[in-house]
């Protein structure tokens, strides 16, 4: 039934209504009765039928026939508290288990699609190729990307070791490193997602109908691109969650929001907590610990403790204040930061930071300050050069009394035609200049070098920096020919909004009769294709699934 052309067009026709908690309530009720009254065997036909299972209820029926005492703990039960045989979020007031059940991108899309794809095709290239995308990514320009540090060879080496964050990072940088060693076919699929995804984790939507009916577009246009290369993608639970993706974000806001492995991140703090314990009692003796850290906090950070056999009040005292407040080593093994806690008012920034600037980094005073500003301290401001639309070559303060105000002087760039290789903005250095006042700068965006029009080649010439020094023998790296020619990165996860507006890429709209097309023509690809044991992923998330905490840096 799934290799068949009947199996793909029900996963491309209309979509179904959707499900119904109330239904699904009652359904997982009539499957208990199906199984005490006829049989077990037709209660898993009807289960799989229905699509319901609930694992606490399976567990009663499927036990109990083998084990009397789980069938006595079942009679009493179902006698003094029938509810208990199901799963409790089935009586959860105000909860909709169709509903509040969002879609979670990490699972989705890092370590479902994005996954698929770069190991499957990262695993195909020869050594040779493998350096040479490794050399690329060492050689890809970060600003603005938002970026960790991270051995990036290592990311090529161990492609089926990496977890979500290393996959986020290898999404925004594979239009630039590997296109040119996959097929036409499966470089469309690359570049249909690279456009997806900055959709997908934007964490601000300004207009959320424009923006609901982009995403869908977008989802659309890749999930026809990768059904029409090989229909036996359907069989991926994933690709049809993806669907689903548009409805969560109207009810939940931007998906990397409401994304619960944010909070799996506390996972840490349980192992630190569990790691002086007995393992006798693990749950006592982390609440034993949680409540000592909460203790300390409130003591140190000046909490005031009432006795209620005295009736008086009592706080730690300065110097017992101060063991917190003066020592940074125990702020940071409190999870405290002073640097993002204590927060700088709105009317105080832009300030000046504490760097020195290299002399080579030092620039005359532009002539528009010094013409009409001849009384006013003119200095200069250290920061790090990033390419935008206009890219900063120097950052200046000018003072006039006890005003202070901050302008950049930017090199223009001019926006081109789309490349047909990269299907991304072209962007021309100019010979203007302009000095601009820091309040009308928008943000960053990153962009990148069209090495595939210029043919840039591959040398020995870079250096290895380990410990922030240049060491050992030279590393290949790009030799970029006629640096003035760039592309704007739309694959970039950062500022996505402001990538997405200066770009302005046409969006390909799909059409009814073109899934025809594509159901046909990835239904042959999959017809020739020896038939498998069985037609389900078979994923090895484990590795991912232990430390998909690390994704969100």
């Amino acid at each position: 039934m799934r290799k068949s052309l009947p199996y793909v067009r029900q996963f491309i026709q209309c979509p179904n209504p959707p499900r119904r908690w109330l239904s699904t309530i009652y359904d997982t009720y009539r499957l208990f009765e199906i199984a005490m009254t006829i049989s077990i065997a037709q209660y898993k036909v009807y289960s799989t039928l229905l699509g319901v299972k609930d694992a606490i209820n399976t567990r009663f029926v499927t036990e109990a026939p083998k084990n009397q005492a789980v069938k006595e703990q079942m009679g009493k039960l179902d006698l003094n508290c029938p509810s208990r045989l199901y799963n409790p979020f089935l009586r959860l007031q105000g909860f909709d288990g169709v509903k509040d059940t969002p879609v979670e991108v990490l699972h989705v899309v890092l370590l479902g699609i994005v996954k698929y794809l770069t190991r499957d095709d990262i695993g195909k290239l020869t050594a040779k190729q493998k350096a040479i995308v490794a050399a690329r990514l060492n050689s890809l320009d970060t600003s603005g990307l938002n970026w960790v540090c991270v051995n990036r060879t290592y990311l090529i080496k161990h492609i089926r070791s990496i977890v979500g964050r290393h996959f986020k990072q290898f999404l925004q940088a594979a239009p630039f490193i590997f296109m040119d060693f996959v097929t036409p076919e499966r470089r469309q699929i690359w570049l249909a997602l690279c456009n997806l995804t900055p959709l997908i984790f934007q964490t601000k939507i300004s207009n959320m109908s424009t923006y609901i009916a982009d995403l869908r577009c977008h989802i659309n246009l890749f999930v026809y691109l990768l059904i029409q290369s090989n229909s036996q993608w359907i069989n991926k639970p994933k690709i049809h969650m993806l669907l689903h993706l548009p409805e969560s974000i109207k009810r939940f806001g931007p998906a990397s929001l409401f994304s619960k492995e944010k909070f799996e991140s506390y996972n840490g703090v349980l192992r630190q907590a569990s790691i002086h314990s007995n393992c006798q009692l693990p749950g006592r003796d982390m609440a034993v610990t949680f409540n000592n850290y909460a203790a300390l906090k409130f003591v140190v950070s000046g909490g005031i403790i009432y006795n209620a056999s005295t009736g008086q009040t009592a706080t730690g005292s300065e110097e017992v204040q101060k063991v917190f407040s003066t020592n940074v080593p125990l702020q940071r093994a409190m999870g405290y930061n002073h640097l993002t806690a204590t927060l700088v008012e709105t009317d105080k920034y832009p300030f000046l930071l504490t760097s020195t600037m290299k002399d080579s980094d030092k620039q005359a005073a532009p002539a528009e300050f010094t013409a009409t500003h001849p009384a006013s301290l003119i200095s200069q401001v250290k920061h790090l050069g990033k390419n935008v639309v206009g890219k900063a070559h120097s950052l200046w303060l000018l003072t006039t009394g006890q005003q202070a105000k901050y302008y950049i002087k930017v090199q223009g760039f001019e926006l081109g035609n789309i490349d047909p290789h990269y299907q991304m903005r072209v962007l021309s250095m100019t010979a203007s200049f302009a000095v601009v006042h820091t309040s009308n700068v928008l943000g960053t965006i990153n962009v990148q070098h069209n090495c595939h029009r210029h043919k840039c080649p591959v040398e020995a010439t870079g250096h290895a920096r380990v410990e922030r020094e240049d060491t050992g023998p030279a590393i290949p790296t790009v030799r970029h020919c006629e640096v003035d020619d760039m592309i704007i990165n739309s694959a970039s996860l950062s500022n996505a909004e402001l990538h997405h507006i200066i770009s302005d890429l046409p969006m390909r709209r799909i059409q009814p009769s073109d899934w025809v097309t594509c159901m046909r023509e990835g239904y042959s690809t999959w017809a020739k294709l020896p038939n498998a044991p069985e037609d389900e992923e078979t994923e090895d998330d484990s590795n991912n699934e232990s430390l998909e905490e690390e994704v969100h840096s």
